[in-house]
């Protein structure tokens, strides 16, 4: 009788120890399951962040996402160019893509190109006395927000009718973006540009 008393408790036990271990074991498999690490994956959307108040978010199928005050009027061409019309009569901020370089025929001291090559962004860019081109090696002015290269072929300085600024998406896409002079006779302030908001904005899509 005691012995068999004995073998039930034993085997409760036992049969408890196997319950823990199978609970265990589940509650494992769940935690390491990447469908419970990441609501994507289990059917939830991820999501995304909002534009902050009082600006929206253009995005780009070369790969780009531009934020601008919600006061523009976005549109494209059939050429690809994208045009932020700014409220008033000031004249729009435009937006052109290129592979493998970024021409401007307007720079401060003449047509320049920039583009990468020998492990470096370099300008190429024509003397305004006799016409040459040269090329040499340029570092970029400034990062947009999510740290991407901007470039200026020239100096930046009031009177030239427009600024334009060069991202580099990588070392083969490129956007030019240029806008009016809007400083008038004040010194060049990149915190009062318009044109250098949207090139700080851009991010890879």
């Amino acid at each position: 009788m005691q012995n068999n008393k004995t073998t039930n408790v034993l085997l409760g036990i036992i049969a408890l120890v196997l319950i823990i271990g199978i609970g265990l074991f589940l509650a494992n498999r769940n935690a390491a399951s990447p469908a419970a690490q990441n609501p994507q994956d289990s059917g939830t959307p991820a999501q995304t962040p909002a534009a902050a108040s009082g600006t929206k978010q253009y995005s780009d199928a070369f790969g780009f996402t531009v934020t601008y005050p919600e006061s523009y009027v976005v549109s494209t061409d059939g050429t690809g160019i994208v045009t932020f019309n700014v409220s008033g009569p000031v004249a729009p901020i435009t937006i052109v893509k290129t592979n493998n370089s970024a021409p401007d025929p307007s720079g401060k001291w003449g047509p320049y190109t920039i583009s990468y090559a020998n492990n470096g962004y370099v300008v190429t860019q024509q003397n305004e006395q006799d016409g040459s081109m040269a090329s040499k090696s340029i570092t970029p002015i400034a990062y947009t927000t999510s740290g991407l290269p901007i470039f200026n072929g020239g100096i930046p300085s009031h009177g030239f009718g427009k600024y334009d600024y060069v991202v580099a998406l990588s070392h083969t896409k490129f956007l030019t973006v240029s806008g009016p002079d809007t400083v008038g006779s004040a010194a060049y302030s990149a915190s009062a540009d318009p044109t250098f908001a949207i090139a700080k904005s851009v991010a890879l899509r």
